[in-house]
């Protein structure tokens, strides 16, 4: 029987589970089903497990997981197409939207579309609720996730560095850790920035490398007009949105780069890349001269539009090493 709350809501599952039986070979089925019942030729499979969850009328739902998490799957269900192993499912209307998957999907858009967001692995629910409560967990599982796989030796668990899986290693984890960017059309626009990346040691544009390695970050753009006290900025935040520092030519590393009309290019070289093993995106931006102190309008933000991947040879405790030295208190 619904009751006053269960009208307010547009979906609701209760215990619902997805099992399948997957086949190695299409002869397989015909075989099981000969038996019986006898033989078993399929190996069992759960695609969701107990998910119990509620979307208000009006309301927003973003759904968080790694590939094979379980997210195709649950939209299915709700959306009729696939019919659940065991639970209950109710839809009501069509006040509610639900993101999931797709070219464009990432933790960034569900934080800013939607207002309450469930995170699933391996087709159990981690986490529901509120989006600024689901969002930076889930994150975080990720961030851990890539820093103990690419974390090599038999302390922490990895794989050695020179392992030939390890690129397809590094490429995987890049792809699940995917962050979309977002292009900010703010200030002026007189100088516009209209391509980024990140090269190793040997010039190749590459988003993923060694804890310790030099890497160059090079910016191209277009100006208008002439600009001689142009400032440029590079801020680097951790995939679950810390931020962990920046380069600039104007405070951090003052070189003058004047601008002039017509299309130019900068970059930065960075002597060693220094940072914990994981994710970590980049935010480019550019200034027609110095807005000091707080930067409030700069000429073109790329917000967080260069993911990269950083390979430690052990597990890092935090950010930084600081120095320290134990000893016994007589």
């Amino acid at each position: 029987m619904a009751d006053g709350h269960s009208s307010d809501l547009a979906v609701r599952l209760a215990h619902v589970s997805k099992y399948y039986r997957l086949f190695r070979r299409p002869q397989d089925r015909l075989r099981e089903f000969l038996s019986g019942g006898r033989r078993t030729y399929h190996t069992p499979f759960w695609a969701l497990r107990d998910v119990t969850l509620e979307l208000p009328r009006g309301g927003a739902l973003g759904i968080l997981g790694r590939n094979g998490a379980g997210k195709s799957t649950l939209l299915g269900i709700v959306a009729g197409v696939i019919q659940p192993t065991a639970g209950t499912l109710e839809v009501r209307g069509r006040g509610s939207a639900i993101l999931g998957p797709g070219p464009g999907f990432n933790p960034r858009l569900i934080r800013r579309v939607c207002d309450r967001a469930v995170w699933l692995e391996r087709g159990k629910v981690m986490a529901e609720g509120d989006v600024e409560g689901v969002v930076p967990e889930y994150e975080t599982f990720c961030l851990s996730q890539a820093g103990s796989a690419l974390s090599p030796g038999p302390a922490a668990g990895g794989m050695d560095a020179s392992d030939a899986g390890q690129a397809a290693l590094r490429e995987k984890v890049a792809r699940e850790l995917r962050l979309v960017g977002t292009r900010w059309s703010v200030g002026n626009q007189r100088v516009r920035i209209t391509r980024t990346r990140m090269l190793g040691a040997d010039g190749t544009e590459r988003a993923h490398f060694q804890r310790g390695e030099p890497v160059t970050i090079e910016l191209d753009y277009a100006a208008e007009g002439t600009y001689p006290r142009a400032v440029f900025s590079v801020d680097i935040h951790r995939v679950d949105g810390v931020f962990v520092g920046a380069f600039n030519n104007y405070d951090i590393t003052p070189c003058p780069l004047p601008v002039s009309p017509g299309s130019g290019r900068v970059r930065v070289r960075v002597p060693s890349l220094d940072l914990p093993g994981g994710g970590y995106a980049l935010s480019f931006k550019a200034y027609t001269e110095p807005d000091d102190p707080f930067w409030t309008d700069p000429a073109d933000f790329h917000h967080e539009t260069l993911r990269f991947l950083v390979a430690a040879p052990r597990i890092q405790h935090g950010l930084l090493v600081l120095p320290g030295v134990w000893e016994p208190v007589p």
